[in-house]
């Protein structure tokens, strides 16, 4: 009896060993979002998300205090008109990367409680299926600066999507 219970101890420890080695493999880098004016009520976050782990992981969600919603959004082509739509989760594959960037996949923050202000900075808490949460620092840069968007164009290679959601909404004036 007192090895069976042994047996579970050991095999308990190597599965939570497991789960946080998944989690060290994955990084976020260039967390940023373009400054915003007191008139506007949304926003968006763009940034590289890198997994060195052997299993794919996903971002399912994002959490921040700055808006009352965050969620994860992609901007492509539908019959000929860029359209916005909501997304379940990106894949960050194994030994891969994902890049959040504008006129792509983003994090839409809507219903801003704060205008963001060009050099400063703000908390969010990205939720991974394996890797849990991550914490980031977003980087408020100014409207107007491309230097950013321009790496991630330059970059860019498709993100793998999935998603449940059959319904495309416009809350950023996209038609």
């Amino acid at each position: 009896m007192i090895r069976f219970h042994f047996s579970l101890i050991i095999l308990a420890l190597c599965l939570i060993g497991a789960q946080a080695a998944q989690a060290e493999g994955l990084s976020v880098q260039n967390a940023y979002a373009f400054a915003t004016t007191a008139a506007q009520a949304n926003g968006a976050i763009f940034m590289d998300i890198h997994n060195g782990g052997a299993a794919d992981d996903a971002l399912t969600s994002v959490k921040t205090d700055i808006a009352r919603t965050a969620e994860i959004h992609i901007m492509e082509m539908k019959e000929g008109t860029m359209v916005m739509r909501p997304v379940e989760k990106v894949t960050v594959p194994a030994n891969g990367q994902a890049q959040l960037a504008p006129t792509g996949t983003h994090v839409m923050l809507m219903g801003l409680t704060r205008p963001l202000q060009a050099g400063s900075m703000f908390d969010a808490t990205l939720t991974f299926e394996k890797a849990g949460n991550v914490p980031v620092q977003v980087h408020i840069v100014p409207a107007g600066d491309t230097s950013r968007s321009e790496s991630h164009a330059h970059d860019a290679q498709p993100i793998p999507q999935d998603s449940t959601a059959d319904w495309f909404h416009n809350k950023s004036g996209l038609r």
